[in-house]
């Protein structure tokens, strides 16, 4: 028998797991805490383009300023298609019943126009 103060290999190999899950866990962490502080500046900047924006409305701007700045605020967050919607009502004009993205809309509205036109007889 054998003396040797050297640890079985499975210890070897379960301290190099635990170390690993270790770094794994900080380096986690360490991601989780920089998308935090992105996603605060991001609320940040929104907040100050929405502040803009009821500023700009408030001023009675020509309907050109506003689609301009419109498209700025849709540059920076093209999910928020609520200004859009708004805009339409205040200017009398009826919203889409349901929203159309831009990416099928020529194909959802022509195949809306095909169904006002009724069936075809081929």
């Amino acid at each position: 028998m054998s003396t040797d103060d050297t640890p079985p290999k499975w210890a070897v190999n379960l301290a190099d797991e635990v170390r690993a899950v270790r770094e794994n866990g900080e380096s986690l962490t360490r991601d989780m805490q920089s998308l935090n502080r992105d996603m605060l500046s991001v609320r940040e900047n929104l907040g100050e383009i929405d502040s803009r924006l009821s500023k700009l409305e408030g001023r009675g701007l020509s309907l050109e300023e506003r689609e301009l700045f419109r498209r700025e605020r849709h540059e920076r967050n093209p999910q928020d298609w609520a200004p859009a919607l708004d805009r339409a009502k205040l200017s009398g004009a009826k919203p889409p019943s349901r929203y159309i993205s831009p990416s099928r809309g020529a194909l959802q509205t022509k195949t809306m126009s095909l169904r006002r036109l009724g069936p075809t007889n081929n």
